[in-house]
């Protein structure tokens, strides 16, 4: 699962339970470390007295980058922090293949993430030049 119990906090738990409007956005990346390493990591966004917030719900170990897996992975980590999947409005994330299937396997709409297509493109113009 996800979600360690070490990173779980009781009180962010329960301040989640008292929002009045749970209306959440989730944004994910995985990536490798130098020693190849794969990391997957999970967030929840929302909007509190017009100040938005970001909380890290989970960053594990992850061998398998498929949408099917990361769905799974993500479905039990809102379960653990008793978010809804109803309540989730979207994902933004990396534009790689598994992230808008990711999307589609969970059901809500997917946002690529801008900054990652700007940086794609300028990779590419310097390998060109």
């Amino acid at each position: 699962m996800c979600c360690k119990q070490w990173l779980m906090f009781p009180q962010m738990k329960q301040h989640l339970r008292s929002l009045q409007e749970r209306i959440f956005w989730l944004s994910c990346d995985g990536w490798s470390s130098r020693n190849k390493i794969s990391y997957f990591a999970l967030l929840l966004n929302y909007v509190t007295n017009s100040t938005p917030v970001s909380w890290i719900l989970c960053v594990q170990q992850e061998s398998d980058h498929t949408a099917e897996h990361l769905a799974g992975e993500t479905r039990e980590t809102l379960k653990a922090w008793d978010v809804l999947l109803s309540e989730i409005q979207g994902l933004v994330a990396d534009n790689t293949n598994s992230m808008p299937a990711m999307a589609r396997e969970l059901g809500v709409p997917f946002q690529g993430c801008a900054a990652h297509k700007l940086n794609l493109v300028i990779k590419h113009s310097i390998e060109v030049w």
